[in-house]
C-alpha cells in the first residue's frame, strides 16, 4: 500500500464516529475511576466529586468591574454600577444546538471553534462592562471598533510572533552562527525553537507584569481571582456564601492564562519541525532560519493547530487531581503566570462572581439581578441589586 493509501486510512479512523467515542471516554477514565470510588468517599466529598465534574461545563472571564459565567444552558455576564448596584445581561439562553455537531465533538478540531466561540461572547461581555461602568461615554461606532480589534490582533501578532523570531536571529547572529550553509544541524532548529520559545514567554510574562500596575488592568485581574476562587467554591461542594469562597485559590487549571502558556509551549515544539516543513515544500531547509517572513507565515498557519492542542491539553489536565506529581508539573508554569493575572480579590469582587455564576445556573431567580441598558441611565431608570442572593430552593 501507497503513502497515499495509509494517510486514507488514518484520516478514515480519525473522523469515524467509533474512533471519536473511544478517545472521548479515554479521557473520561479518570473522572470514571472517581465514581467507582464515590462509594469509598464520605457523601460531602461524593457530592463534591460529583460538582467538579459537572463545573468542567461551565467558565468565566473577568470583565471591567464584572465577570461572565459561561454555563451549558445560559452565559451571562454580571457587573457592579459606579453606584454599587448590581446589574446583568444573558448573552446566551438555552442550549446552543451547534456544539451538538460533529465539529463540537471531535477533538482536536473542537478546541478552536470553543476558541472562536468563546473570543466572541467574551467580547460582548467586555463591550457590556464598559457601558456599565461609564454609561455617559459615546455610542459605540462599529466600525471603529472593527479597525481598533484588526489593530489589536496585528500587534499582538508582531509581538509574540515575529519579534522572538527577529530576537532569536540577532541572537544567534551576534555568536557568529552562520546561516547561509546549505545545511544546518538538527541541533541548530532545536536550539534556535528554544531560544524563540523562551524569548516568547519571557514577553508574555513581561507584558502581563507591566500591565498589571495599571489600576484598571489591576481591578480586572482580581475579578479574575474572584471568578477562580467561586468556581473552585463551587467545585468543593461549597454553599457558596462569601465568607467560604473567600477561602479558596485564585489558580485554576482551565484559566485562559494556563492556555496561553500551553500556546507558548507547544509552538515551541511545532517550531523545531519548521527546517524538514520548509525542505519538503522548496528542498531549502534553512529557510524557516533565513527568511523571516517564511517562519513568520509558517507560525501564523500552524497557530490553529497549535491552539486546538492546547485546549487539549487544558482540558486533559484539569481532570486529573492537581495535587499528583506529574500534574503539578504539567501545569506549574500556567499556575506561575495566574500568579500576575488572577489577584486576590475583596467582598464586592466575590459577590459579582457568586451572583454571576448563581445566573448561570439558574440559582437565583433571573429578575433578582435587573438587566441593564446604557439607554436607562441617561432616562434616569438607575436600579440595580445590592448584591444579596437569596438563592431558590433545591
Amino acid at each position: 500500500m501507497n503513502t497515499q493509501g495509509y494517510q486514507n486510512i488514518l484520516v478514515a479512523l480519525f473522523l469515524s464516529d467509533n474512533a471519536r467515542k473511544v478517545f472521548n471516554n479515554i479521557m473520561k477514565l479518570p473522572v470514571a475511576i472517581k465514581f467507582l470510588l464515590s462509594g469509598l468517599m464520605a457523601p460531602d466529598e461524593a457530592e463534591a466529586a460529583l460538582r467538579k465534574e459537572q463545573t468542567s461545563l461551565y467558565g468565566g472571564q473577568a470583565v471591567i468591574e464584572g465577570v461572565m459565567m459561561k454555563g451549558p444552558e445560559r452565559t451571562v455576564v454580571a457587573c457592579r454600577k459606579p453606584d454599587g448596584k448590581i446589574v446583568k445581561k444573558v448573552l446566551r439562553e438555552g442550549v446552543d444546538e451547534k456544539k451538538k455537531n460533529f465539529w463540537y465533538k471531535t477533538p482536536f478540531l473542537r478546541g478552536l471553534l470553543i476558541l472562536v466561540d468563546s473570543m466572541s461572547l467574551g467580547y460582548k461581555a467586555l463591550m457590556y462592562s464598559g457601558q456599565v461602568a461609564d454609561p455617559d461615554e459615546s455610542p459605540r461606532n462599529p466600525f471603529i471598533e472593527s479597525i481598533a480589534m484588526i489593530l489589536g490582533l496585528l500587534i499582538a501578532l508582531l509581538l509574540f510572533k515575529f519579534l522572538p523570531i527577529l530576537i532569536t536571529k540577532g541572537i544567534f547572529m551576534l555568536f557568529g552562527i552562520d546561516f547561509d550553509r546549505e545545511t544546518m544541524p538538527i541541533g541548530i532548529s532545536v536550539f534556535f525553537s528554544l531560544i524563540e520559545g523562551i524569548i516568547k514567554a519571557g514577553i508574555l510574562v513581561g507584558y502581563m507584569l507591566s500591565i498589571r500596575f495599571l489600576k484598571e488592568i489591576r481591578r480586572v485581574f482580581q475579578y479574575h481571582g474572584s471568578e477562580h476562587k467561586t468556581i473552585n467554591a463551587y467545585e468543593a461542594g461549597s454553599d457558596l456564601s462569601i465568607d467560604d469562597i473567600e477561602k479558596y485559590p485564585t489558580f485554576h487549571p482551565r484559566c485562559g492564562t494556563s492556555f496561553l502558556f500551553s500556546i507558548v509551549l507547544f509552538s515551541l515544539l511545532v517550531a523545531m519541525t519548521f527546517p524538514l516543513i520548509t525542505m519538503w515544500l522548496t528542498g531549502n531547509p534553512n529557510l524557516a532560519f533565513t527568511n523571516y517572513a517564511v517562519r513568520f507565515g509558517l507560525h501564523i498557519l500552524f497557530l490553529p493547530m497549535i491552539a486546538s492542542i492546547g485546549y487539549e491539553f487544558i482540558r486533559f489536565t484539569a481532570r486529573f487531581d492537581d495535587k499528583h506529581p506529574f500534574i503539578k508539573i504539567l501545569t506549574w508554569p500556567g499556575k506561575l503566570l495566574q500568579k500576575v493575572t488572577a489577584l486576590e480579590p475583596d467582598r464586592d469582587m466575590l459577590e459579582v462572581a457568586c451572583t454571576s455564576l448563581h445566573l448561570a445556573m439558574g440559582t437565583i431567580p433571573a429578575d433578582q439581578v435587573p438587566d441593564w441598558t446604557p439607554g436607562q441611565a441617561k432616562n434616569g431608570e438607575e436600579s440595580g441589586s445590592d448584591g444579596k442572593l437569596n438563592p431558590e430552593p433545591d
